[in-house]
């Protein structure tokens, strides 16, 4: 059984434990069509946009050498920027979300972490909001599939080998 943690808010986003900065990532992110109907798409924006930055940490490249810096490399989760209306809600994700929100987060990360949650972005190393401009560096040619709101690319990574 998997424990729930909670981000501590004493502790700075940046210093949070690895396994609750992701589930932060995913919470901030992804969470607003926790009040969709269909679950199994909610689960599986969370793990695309959860496996956008794990892809990149297994990859490492200007984004980051590992999780904890791809997460938290400069404009490329806006979660994260200092800006962002999400930021805030981040250290005390419950002021703002049913704890299930939080949990499903949290499960989907941990899930990710521990290679149990596959990815269904097949290697996406980037993604953007539908509610948003698609950027000039996403095109069709390296787009791999939408999921729910969010379009998932390709920019870098190689496709996954077919087995």
């Amino acid at each position: 059984m998997i424990k729930i943690k909670l981000p501590k808010p004493d502790v700075p986003i940046e210093s949070q434990e690895l396994d609750v900065l992701f589930a932060m990532q995913i919470f901030g992110e992804s969470r607003l069509d926790d009040r969709d109907e269909d679950h199994w798409e909610e689960f599986e924006m969370k793990a695309g946009v959860g496996h956008v930055a794990f892809n990149r940490s297994k990859n490492p490249a200007w984004w980051g050498k590992d999780l904890r810096q791809v997460l938290l490399k400069p404009a490329q989760f806006s979660c994260f920027n200092p800006n962002d209306k999400n930021r805030i809600k981040l250290l005390d994700p419950l002021a703002y979300e049913p704890a299930s929100v939080w949990d499903a987060c949290y499960i989907v990360a941990a899930g990710i972490i521990d290679g149990i949650i596959p990815d269904p972005t097949l290697r996406a190393d980037t993604y953007y909001d539908e509610s948003i401009k698609a950027p000039s560096y996403c095109t069709e040619r390296n787009f791999v599939k939408k999921i729910g709101k969010f379009y998932f690319h390709r920019l870098y990574l190689p496709a996954p080998k077919i087995k």
